[in-house]
């Protein structure tokens, strides 16, 4: 372990949710008590103000940069080639140090990547390998990992040139993890333990057990310094937290009680309970089995054996589901895709072919005449779809589709074929002076007076674009788009 364990105390004193705001305080209190090992994170938010803070109680104090042991670690979301080595310099910068002790990758998975998706495992190598670049320049002192089980340590170990030297994670008498803290004993990893109360959050969950209520009872001690010896006695690192001058005093006096085994072994529980996140659900690409007597590779299983497995585990039920969702997808993607292209290019055709004409001329030539059922005007566009009677009085059908012809001849100097459907006709009218809700007001009341003469009253309606069709459609459309994201997204992460 080398450095880490050379330098870095078994008590530290935790920084999570504590506000860059407390920070001066907290850290007052705890350099004053005797804490050296402050352990933080980039995506804690409180760097650069446990940078500004040392930089005042340091002097404080009459301590040096060496006699404090800082820990922070590379947030998911600057996992990979590039990203990993950028946030490091970004943290020294924050911190206001030379060199930071220790590094970890604070988890195995990327953020914004599904827990089993297969970059995860090329991430992570890629980040190891940037923080052995680090390592090798003297950014930081010694490097590690966090939230990693054996399967990510087997496969660290695996490529590693410079070998972790602190795994954290979850540790308590509700979460005994023997296998994983022997694994890392046994590859000279030193073990170290967060969420020692039994929660990340503020709830603690142990700090309300009575078994152990009665055992700090029966030691005279506080509760929180029982489950901080309970990891402190097993050879194991904590790092408690706290904005309370009282408990950060109370926690730094854990190091003075000591538990037997027999002690240890009494206050596991048997249900077994985790309160924080879950990495066993991080996957790898390549699945690889080390020898732990030779401490070589000897087996390798690709991933596509994984998936396999994943497959039958699933069963072919939610195989089907996906097939059957991306194929009603798809249909409906295309088909609307049709329909739509079809009828704005026709659209466009059509206005490129019709001639303007003066609405007073429509309306005196045609509304008054009968001869049109219902117009249907875009507003931007200054454009009508008009739409003609479907009986014209003592007319035979022929009569009709020739008077359609001619009425289309006249407005557009074209055949009926190049017209866009459904409408018969579409009209491009002039700019008139008064607006067309004042038009459609004035043709209204002419149609209560000429309505002997006409077969049918003439609809005015004004169309805002979008139309409501056009609007809902496009609704529509988003949310198929995205079900299809959602839907590909599962196959490619199964």
């Amino acid at each position: 372990m080398g450095y880490v364990s050379d330098k870095m105390p078994l008590l530290g004193f935790g920084t999570f949710q504590i506000k860059s705001s407390d920070i001066y305080d907290c850290l007052d209190v705890a350099l004053q008590t005797g804490y050296r090992f402050i352990d933080t994170a980039q995506c804690y938010g409180n760097e650069k103000a446990i940078g500004d803070a040392l930089q005042l109680l340091l002097p404080k104090y009459k301590l040096e940069r060496s006699d404090i042991f800082i820990t922070t670690k590379v947030a998911p979301k600057f996992q990979g080639k590039n990203k990993c080595r950028k946030s490091v310099l970004k943290s020294l910068e924050k911190l206001q140090t030379d060199y930071i002790d220790l590094v970890l990758i604070h988890w195995p998975g990327t953020a914004n990547l599904s827990s089993n998706n297969i970059k995860n495992s090329k991430n992570r190598k890629e980040s190891w390998e940037e923080l052995e670049e680090c390592y090798y320049e003297k950014k930081v002192r010694s490097i590690g990992v966090s939230n990693y089980n054996i399967v990510h340590l087997e496969e660290l170990l695996s490529y590693c040139k410079v070998k972790p030297e602190v795994n954290q994670c979850e540790y308590h008498p509700y979460f005994y993890t023997d296998d994983l803290v022997s694994y890392c004993k046994k590859n000279d990893i030193h073990f170290q333990a967060y969420s020692s109360f039994g929660s990340a959050s503020n709830k603690h969950v142990l700090m309300e057990d009575e078994q152990i209520k009665e055992f700090a009872k029966l030691k005279n001690k506080t509760i929180s310094q029982v489950l901080l010896a309970w990891s402190l006695s097993q050879g194991i690192s904590v790092l408690p937290r706290s904005k309370c001058s009282s408990h950060i005093i109370e926690n730094f006096e854990s190091t003075n009680l000591k538990l037997t085994d027999s002690e240890i072994k009494s206050l596991i529980k048997k249900n077994q309970q985790k309160f924080c996140w879950d990495p066993s659900k991080i996957i790898k690409l390549m699945l690889r089995i080390i020898s732990r007597n030779l401490n070589k590779v000897h087996c390798k299983r690709h991933f596509s054996d994984i998936l396999k497995e994943k497959k039958n585990e699933k069963g072919d039920n939610e195989s089907q589901k996906l097939i059957y969702g991306i194929s009603v997808t798809s249909a409906f993607l295309i088909t609307h895709g049709v329909f739509y292209l079809r009828r704005r290019n026709e659209n466009k055709k059509t206005d490129s072919l019709v001639d303007t004409i003066s609405f007073q001329d429509f309306l005196n030539k045609y509304l008054l005449e009968g001869k049109v059922s219902s117009i249907i005007y875009q507003v931007p566009f200054s454009i009508a779809d008009v739409y003609l009677e479907e009986k014209l009085q003592n007319s035979k059908l022929s009569q009709k589709d020739q008077f359609k012809t001619n009425l289309m001849l006249k407005f557009t100097n074209k055949k009926q074929e190049v017209i866009a459907r459904p409408p018969d006709i579409r009209v491009k009218f002039e700019e008139d002076s008064k607006s067309f809700k004042e038009i459609i007001k004035e043709v209204n009341e002419n149609m209560k007076q000429t309505n002997e003469s006409l077969n049918k009253e003439v609809k005015l309606s004004i169309n805002e674009f979008p139309s409501r069709g056009e609007f809902f459609i496009s609704i529509l459309t988003s949310a198929a788009i995205a079900i299809c994201g959602q839907v590909l997204q599962k196959i490619r992460n199964i």
